[in-house]
């Protein structure tokens, strides 16, 4: 990124399944639509270059549950499809958000968009029905190809990359049953060291935020908005971009 282009911020927010009920801390913290607006009321409370552009929703949005003032609220929202958006689901989504979910005109589950100078990768790695193992390849994931078009995505011409998916890969080459499955995690990550995104960004642990690197790209696993496994803090995270540097903040709702 040049040095005169502008600062900006954007928000990443992870698994707020917004159609659910709430299980957890249901007294204090309300339904899950309750939780993700606090999460807007904080970026829309911030000001200047702090100011989110816009919030990508890694996944498990389940859109058909969001109301729709919140759809048309004053922070726009890009959003990938997790592993509880079954095909008909995504199909909505697709065509609920047709500015986003296209790729030469074709309807698709991943895409790419570029804001302020930086190319945003939006890859679909959620198989649908449940299934906790991730894919870069599904009969659920349209269009198919997308390994290739991954690939032309960090070969693109602008410096500046930033990759969001849903489920993250497993750093250390074993197989989980929250994490990519094995080959592709292998593709991903060397997908990774070759194009060095300046940051990527999953959920779909339901965890603690962790961070970890990839060559020389900082990867976060977001913990949820809605609620986390081991109990810990709802969050989200605020990414300041600032001449081909990110830094991230993460910020407790709950």
């Amino acid at each position: 990124m040049s040095h005169d282009q502008p600062t900006f911020s954007f928000a990443v927010i992870a698994d707020p399944h917004c159609a659910e009920p709430a299980h957890w801390r249901v007294d204090e913290l309300g339904t899950h639509v309750d939780r993700l607006q606090r999460c807007v009321d904080v970026m829309d409370a911030r000001r200047g270059e702090d100011r989110p552009d816009f919030a990508m929703l890694l996944g498990d949005v389940q859109w058909w549950g969001m109301p729709e003032a919140m759809r048309q609220g004053p922070i726009p929202f890009h959003m990938v499809a997790g592993n509880h958006e079954d095909m008909a689901r995504r199909a909505e989504l697709r065509a609920a958000r047709p500015g986003d979910c296209q790729i030469d005109g074709e309807a698709s589950d991943y895409y790419p968009f570029v804001h302020k100078g930086v190319r945003f990768i939006v890859v679909c790695d959620a198989g649908a029905g449940g299934d906790h193992v991730g894919h870069l390849e599904s009969e659920a994931i349209l269009p198919h190809g997308q390994c290739e078009w991954l690939e032309r995505q960090f070969a693109a011409p602008e410096p500046c990359k930033v990759l969001f998916a849903h489920i993250p890969p497993a750093y250390d080459d074993t197989t989980s049953l929250f994490n990519l499955a094995r080959n592709d995690s292998r593709f991903l990550v060397e997908q990774i060291e070759r194009g060095r995104p300046l940051a990527a960004f999953y959920g779909h642990q339901h965890l603690a935020t962790t961070h970890r690197t990839i060559g020389s790209t900082a990867c976060y696993t977001l913990g949820s908005c809605a609620w986390n496994l081991d109990q810990s803090p709802l969050s989200f995270a605020i990414v300041k971009v600032t001449a081909g540097r990110v830094d991230v903040e993460q910020v407790v709702t709950g």
